[in-house]
């Protein structure tokens, strides 16, 4: 958008007058597109005389007034009926305000009369009145509606959501839909909020959530009814979640969002190229050729000539699996967006602008005109990785790009003293093609660049029986689970061949390969080990009660209460009895908080074990037996593992210690186990021999 004041008509690219008759097809009304940066209406301060504003005339080159026609065209008044008429004639809209009739364009998308005339012709606009529309008393009749159809909000919202978040909002990908949920049941407004920010009095306030690089209405962030609202505390009569079998932690660290939103269905873009010049069909803005989006696999996506065919309603199938990062200390599934694109730099590397896209697109287009003669160095950038676009990655290729871009804007009399023209691609700069830079702002764990958009998927949310978990714990703690070894893309375009790198998933959330491996373990190996043990150890006890040959030594049992060992060997056996073997075997049937307090008791009487062997050793209690020593190295072990996962925060370090833990569970069981069953069994054969 062009500043207020400028010093000349090159300084200008978008003003305010073009943004409406580009953007007010979408965009209500009100605001921007009826008052000025200084608060007057636009039309009426434009008509007064003493202002000295010319229609269509340069009028200072204000961003404002330079070249607009609002006395004519009149302003876009705040158009309510826009969200609260069934059946709005968004396209009749659209018509009008592209034609620079803003003054009409809600009374033709509202049906009351039909527009003739252009103003972007030249001619003044005529009316037709639909006498259908109004009543006898020459009143109008509205279809009003108190909450906003969702095919209102989605006639706006699906297109750039669809390229953004891979968003389709239909019946098939979204379980809310499914069930007749609306909009405005989550994005509630005035009196219906909760969210002291907005409830009460209608304002026209409306809930929203909170997208990492959104910089709209930041102080209304997560004002929207969150998930928790339902599924926790039951608004909207729904059923509480019990998140049955799901250690809480997972609730504490990882939004719900991550695991109901397992997999899109419908392409999202991965990277915007903004340096070449993009050739394929149905791209009807000539501007808008400068950009190549490229989708989830780094193959490039003709996203304008899909919208265009395809429609946002019959949205091509598409299956991909969300990047999970971190984000105000919870994973999120994302879409993060990186770019490639030139920018004006001063001499210490502070970006101060960059070319404006007519620029860009001209001097591309003046070159595909005459190829051999009109900025000819561009004919070194080839389509290196052969996937159908050309980029510019080798050096030469940059170098060629940067100096012709240096040159027309030269040309241009654009003002470059002491600034160079540099090639930005995610976090790094070059202004050679061989040296790369880090840029001054860093980038945030969510972004690959702090220039590029990122956005939580918050929509197409799937049931519980098709979210992550649903399959059991190796859903994600596996080896092959996309949850940590889905691809991430690193860098675009690497090396004369253009391939792009890549990094898991697992490392952009600070895992190692080590702690993959080690989750994977623990719950691909241990948890089915300790599983069928105890199932075992169960079906030995029925043995031992109902098979003949095998009985108990008389006396054993007293024994357990006065040998430390086997006393030893008892606080083991309950220790894992109290909290894991519970979890373990009836975890589908306990919910997040039962598994809770579980664990707590599970914590309680470790403290408890652990501090009766200290005290026992000290009175000198302890036994030498071997079992008595291995039980002590095992509990000191267990204590030292289960302190560090009390207090570590890193995911890593908790993942690796954990599966240790469970490690030396799995073993101390095995050992108490073995130690009773050796004191208490023997055969009446033995027996025999001890009464002759």
């Amino acid at each position: 958008m062009a500043k207020k004041a400028n010093s000349n008509a090159r300084a200008i690219d978008l003003t305010s007058y073009t943004f409406v008759q580009t953007c007010g097809g979408c965009h209500p009304g009100g605001g921007p597109a009826e008052y000025d940066r200084n608060g007057k209406r636009y039309d009426l301060f434009a008509a007064d005389p003493k202002n000295n504003i010319i229609s269509r005339g340069d009028n200072n080159f204000d961003g404002d007034y330079y070249k607009a026609g609002w006395v004519e065209s009149g302003v876009l008044e705040a158009d309510c009926l826009m969200c609260h008429m069934p059946e709005y004639g968004y396209g009749l809209r659209k018509k009008q305000v592209k034609a620079l009739n803003f003054r009409w364009a809600a009374t033709a998308g509202a049906g009351f009369a039909t527009v003739t005339g252009s103003v972007a012709r030249h001619e003044k606009p005529q009316l037709k009145y639909n006498l259908s529309s109004f009543q006898s008393d020459g009143k109008v009749a509205l279809p009003m509606v108190r909450e906003i159809p969702t095919e209102n909000c989605l006639h706006c919202h699906r297109e750039p959501d669809w390229k953004k978040k891979g968003a389709s909002y239909n019946v098939r990908t979204d379980v809310h839909i499914r069930a007749g949920l609306k909009c405005v049941d989550c994005h509630v407004t005035g009196r219906k909020a909760l969210d002291g920010r907005i409830a009460g009095r209608e304002m026209h306030q409306i809930g929203k959530g909170d997208d990492p690089t959104g910089l709209v209405r930041n102080d209304l962030d997560n004002t929207m009814r969150s998930c928790e609202d339902c599924h926790f505390r039951g608004e909207l009569r729904t059923k509480i979640a019990a998140h049955k079998g799901l250690p809480p932690i997972h609730l504490q660290k990882i939004a719900c969002l991550t695991c109901h939103v397992p997999q899109r269905q419908v392409k999202a873009a991965l990277m915007q190229d903004s340096t070449v010049f993009n050739d394929v069909p149905r791209i009807s803005v000539p501007g808008k050729r400068i950009w190549t989006f490229y989708g989830p696999e780094m193959k490039p996506w003709n996203l304008y000539g899909e919208a265009s065919t395809f429609t946002v309603e019959r949205q091509p199938l598409h299956l991909f699996s969300p990047v999970r990062a971190w984000y105000k200390g919870k994973i999120y599934p994302m879409n993060r967006i990186d770019s490639i694109w030139i920018a004006i730099m001063d001499d210490t590397g502070t970006i101060t602008g960059q070319p404006y896209m007519k620029d860009l697109y001209k001097m591309w287009a003046g070159h595909r005109k005459n190829p051999d003669k009109v900025w000819s160095d561009l004919n070194i950038i080839k389509d290196d990785n052969r996937d159908g676009a050309p980029e510019a990655n080798r050096p030469e290729e940059i170098q060629a790009l940067l100096q012709t871009v240096t040159a027309y804007l030269i040309q241009q009399n654009e003002p470059l003293d002491g600034k160079n023209i540099a090639l930005v691609s995610g976090d790094t700069y070059t202004l050679d093609g061989t040296h790369w830079q880090p840029l001054k702002f860093r980038p945030q764990s969510w972004q690959y660049t702090p220039y590029s958009s990122v956005f939580k998927l918050s929509h197409d949310i799937a049931p519980a029986d098709s979210a992550l978990g649903a399959g059991g714990c190796t859903d994600c703690h596996s080896n092959s689970s996309p949850f940590w070894q889905r691809p991430v893309m690193a860098r675009p375009f690497v090396g004369d061949d253009a391939h792009s790198s890549w990094i898991s998933n697992a490392h952009l959330l600070g895992l190692s390969k080590l702690g993959v491996t080690m989750g994977a373990l623990r719950h691909q190996v241990l948890e089915p080990v300790l599983f069928y043990g105890l199932l075992a150890a169960g079906a030995l006890l029925v043995v031992i009660l109902l098979v003949p040959g095998i009985s108990i030594v008389p006396g054993a049992c007293s024994t357990l209460t006065t040998d430390p060992a086997m006393r030893h060997l008892l606080a083991i056996l309950g220790v894992a009895i109290l909290g894991p073997a519970i979890i373990l075997l009836g975890g589908d049937l306990l919910s997040s908080e039962v598994i809770g307090v579980l664990g707590n008791i599970h914590k309680a009487v470790a403290i408890l074990m652990v501090l009766a062997v200290v005290l026992m050793i000290i009175r000198g209690q302890g036994s030498r037996s071997l079992l008595f020593v291995l039980g002590v190295v095992g509990i000191v072990f267990m204590a030292t593992t289960g302190v560090i996962l009390l207090f570590a925060e890193s995911m890593d370090l908790r993942q690796i210690v954990f599966t240790l833990h469970d490690i030396g569970a799995v073993s101390l069981v095995a050992l108490a186990v073995f130690g009773l069953l050796t004191r208490l069994l023997c055969s009446r054969d033995k027996q025999g021999v001890q009464a002759s």
